[in-house]
């Protein structure tokens, strides 16, 4: 455990660079159209008593969508670069991790870890942005400073139930999609150098059939979900069931690769 702790230490020092950009990509984008919305709209012909258009002005779900799919898109990059940087620089450093006392998948979840510190980190910045936007917006309307609270903004978008932790079952469901999305792509960048040494031939027909299998494992669940009659908990306990099993099979996959396929 503690050479997991002190691993993860370690790909977060490598990682300040990507997790400053990813930061800022995420603050930015959200404030400046949160910005750019209440700029267009003259305070003059602001009706408080208008309900609808003070909640217009709080939710900025453009914004946090578009934000989100940087974010993801980045997330996505960084859980294969976090690999591939290792395999391809110069002096291969990662089999220096390898060699060190324990199995190797202690480097794995050190990784695994720092990738889930990105969205941790993206859900801690997204508390700041709720506060910036408010203090804009009381800035651009000082009239709305006795009508809106924090609450409000957290509130304002469907997406916050997932993104942060405000409804149990809805964030527990996208953790586990994020962390699925996560092993899917540590599978990916471990399968490529696992089996490189065998030749290209091999390497691209064992990748074709991992994405078939995915593909197969996605339409069951797809099926499932569109044709039995589940309750909304349900489907989010069958949602957790398969992220666990999916889970549960690559990190058995993953340890054999590193142990036996991976070379040193």
């Amino acid at each position: 455990m503690k050479k997991i702790f002190n691993l993860w230490l370690y790909e977060l020092g490598k990682s300040k660079f990507m997790l400053g950009f990813l930061m800022i990509v995420f603050f930015v984008i959200q404030v400046l159209v949160h910005l750019m919305r209440i700029l267009r709209i003259d305070p003059k012909n602001l009706n408080v008593e208008d309900t609808r258009s003070v909640t217009d002005l709080v939710q900025s779900r453009f914004g946090m969508n578009l934000a989100l799919m940087a974010a993801f898109i980045i997330i996505i990059i960084a859980s294969v670069y976090i690999w591939v940087k290792e395999f391809r620089s110069k002096g291969n450093f990662i089999n220096r991790l390898f060699l060190l006392p324990g199995n190797r998948m202690q480097v794995y979840f050190a990784k695994f870890l720092t990738i889930l510190s990105y969205i941790l980190v993206l859900q801690i910045t997204q508390f700041i942005i709720l506060g910036v936007n408010k203090a804009l917006l009381i800035w651009r309307f000082p009239v709305l400073a006795d009508h809106i609270h924090y609450t409000d903004f957290l509130n304002s978008g469907s997406m916050l139930q997932y993104l942060l932790p405000l409804n149990g079952t809805a964030y527990a469901w996208c953790m586990a999609f994020l962390m699925v999305v996560i092993v899917f792509f540590f599978q990916l960048a471990i399968l490529e150098e696992g089996l490189k040494a065998y030749g290209w031939a091999l390497m691209v027909a064992s990748l074709v059939v991992y994405f078939t299998i995915c593909c197969l494992i996605l339409t069951s669940y797809m099926q499932l979900t569109l044709h039995l009659p589940l309750t909304q908990t349900e489907q989010y306990f069958m949602t957790m069931l398969y992220a666990v099993g999916f889970m549960g099979i690559h990190w058995l996959v993953d340890y054999y690769l590193l142990e036996r396929k991976v070379s040193v």
